[in-house]
Order: structure tokens, then C-alpha cells, then sequence
């Protein structure tokens, strides 16, 4: 164990299986060679969030997926967003002594009862178990009978009958017919189990086609439905028709509100690579909020390499 400094090293010393997951700003899978790269310094962390990595860690031996582990880490990240590497070694010694005690109840401490743990929220929570019941082969939730068939069918009566969990199983589910129905009920769906719906999208939709269609579901004044469609498109907003739209709303729309606008810094990044789109998105944060609000979205942003000069250029534009 002394030569061991990685998680990579570690479950591939052990043949056990590994994947790794950012539950960050938003559910990001991590390719295993990265991230033996990301633990050893020598690439910096790709998804940045609050200036830490937020990290979850799903092993498992192959012949017994049931006993499987989950581990969360939230690991400090310097200027170049590169980790802690003295946090990452405290959290595998930790994960060492987990493997070699045989009492259950104090593996269970170990998981959760250390400074660098946290808790991701609801939503994301029930993507990233949804998520990892795929990849161990087991069956649905309880809730997901019901949640598909509010969404997917007539039944849709009794929107109180749909579960978190339920949702989150659904979109990793979503087949092209699927895609199109949801598209051709949304407005029939009461609002909880939309804004639900959408939150839960947000962190699984890599589709340009479906966003294409989910853009024109929701009028601009629903601004709290209409920011949840911004989140869940986000991660497709480098496709050229959306990124086009999230263009036309900072660039066109005098009165978006603040809280689109903050969905598009936080989430729909993508789109914001032209400095007119960067210039513009500070002028309306700048109309709509104050010096704190801009200064955390400043701060956010630039921790994303490719938009840094970007948010510096935009930052020396007067603000009027």
C-alpha cells in the first residue's frame, strides 16, 4: 500500500471497478485516465464549482454489484483549479482504512464522518443514484412506474404521485419517441412535476435535438419555468442553434430576468465564448443586481479557462 498515491492505482490493485463523477454545478462524468491525471496534479480539474472539485467515486467488484461503495470528496482547488493533493492523500488513506476494517458500522463512519465529505442536493442526488443503478444492473425505484407514466402517457392526472427519484430514473431513460411526447404533453403537466422535470434534465440532456425543441415550450415571461429550460439546455449550448438563442437572449432581450440570467452564467457557459455575448451578459447582471451577484458570476466564470479573457475584457467595459 506505501507505493499506492491514487485512487486509480488503488482499485486497479485490487481489480475492483471504478467510475468517477462530478457533482458540481452539474453531473459530469470523469474519464478514468483524467482523472489519474487530476489526482497526481498534472492536468487541471475540467469541471471548477465553488473553487473546489466535487467528487464522487462508485466501485464495485464485478461479481458482487450489490455491495457496492460510494465515496464523496470535496477537494480544494488552487488558481490553475489544479487539486489539493494533501486533501486527496488524507481522503485514500481514509478509503485504505475503510478496505481493511472488517466492522460495517465503522466503514459507514468513514464514508461520511470526515471534513472533506458533502452532501450534494436533491435533484442531484437522484441523477447520480439513477445513474449508478444503471451501471450495477439494478432495478428502478418504486417511484418510476408512476413518474413514467404521468409523463409519458394519459395517466397524468395526479402529478403528486411522481418522486424525485422517479424523475431522475426517467430522463436517463428517455428514448427518441419519449423525447417527442414530453415535448408534445409539457404544457399539460402541472408545474412541480415541470420544474422537476427540467432540473432533473439539466444534468443528463446532452441531446441538440431534444434542447432544440425544449426551447420553444416556454414563453420568455415564465421566467421561473423559462430559467429551468436555460439549465436544462445548458449542456448542449455549444451546439450552434442553441448557442444562437442563448446569444439572442443576452444580446436581444432588454428585460430577461435575473434569474435567466443567472442560469445562463451558471449554467449555459458554453454559449458565452464572444466577447459582445460576455459584455452584454455583465451589463444586464450590472441593471438587475448588485456588486456581490457580479462579482461571485466574475469569479465563477473565471475559473473556466476558456472564458478567462473573456470575463477580464468584459469586466473593463463600463458598465452602464
Amino acid at each position: 500500500m506505501d507505493n499506492i498515491t491514487t485512487f486509480s492505482q488503488l482499485y486497479q490493485m485490487a481489480q475492483t471497478h471504478i467510475e468517477v463523477f462530478d457533482l458540481g454545478r452539474q453531473f459530469q462524468h470523469l474519464d478514468a485516465d483524467d482523472f489519474y491525471k487530476i489526482e497526481t496534479g498534472e492536468i487541471a480539474y475540467p469541471f471548477p464549482y465553488k473553487d473546489s472539485a466535487h467528487i464522487a467515486i462508485l466501485t464495485w467488484q464485478p461479481q458482487y454489484p450489490e455491495k457496492h461503495s460510494i465515496w464523496l470528496f470535496k477537494w480544494g482547488l488552487d488558481e490553475r483549479n489544479v487539486v489539493n493533493i494533501a486533501e486527496q492523500q488524507s481522503c485514500l488513506e481514509r478509503v485504505v482504512t475503510s478496505l481493511m476494517t472488517k466492522d460495517d458500522e465503522e466503514r459507514r463512519r468513514l464514508l461520511q464522518d470526515h471534513p472533506f465529505h458533502f452532501k450534494p442536493n436533491e435533484i442531484m442526488q437522484a441523477c447520480f443514484h439513477a445513474k449508478a443503478s444503471m451501471i450495477l444492473g439494478q432495478s428502478v425505484s418504486k417511484y418510476y412506474e408512476a413518474t413514467s407514466k404521468y409523463f409519458l402517457t394519459d395517466q397524468n392526472e395526479n402529478w403528486q404521485t411522481i418522486g424525485v427519484q422517479g424523475v431522475g430514473e426517467l430522463v436517463w431513460r428517455l428514448t427518441d419517441a419519449d423525447k417527442k411526447i414530453v415535448v408534445s404533453k409539457f404544457n399539460q403537466y402541472a408545474k412541480p412535476a415541470q420544474l422537476c422535470f427540467l432540473a432533473c434534465l439539466e444534468h443528463v440532456n446532452d441531446d441538440p435535438q431534444f434542447s432544440k425543441q425544449l426551447i420553444n415550450v416556454v414563453e420568455l415571461d415564465e421566467f421561473e419555468l423559462f430559467s429551468h429550460v436555460i439549465r436544462a439546455v445548458s449542456k448542449t449550448a455549444n451546439n450552434n442553434k442553441v448557442k444562437q438563442w442563448i446569444h439572442d437572449l443576452v444580446n436581444t432581450h432588454q428585460d430577461l430576468h435575473l434569474e435567466c440570467l443567472l442560469a445562463i452564467a451558471t449554467r449555459a457557459y458554453l454559449g458565452l465564448d464572444d466577447d459582445i455575448v460576455m459584455i452584454n451578459l455583465f451589463h444586464k447582471l450590472a441593471q438587475n443586481s448588485n456588486i456581490d451577484t457580479i462579482d461571485i458570476i466574475a469569479k465563477d466564470l473565471a475559473r473556466i479557462e476558456k472564458l478567462r479573457a473573456l470575463v477580464v475584457r468584459a469586466l473593463r467595459v463600463p458598465m452602464q
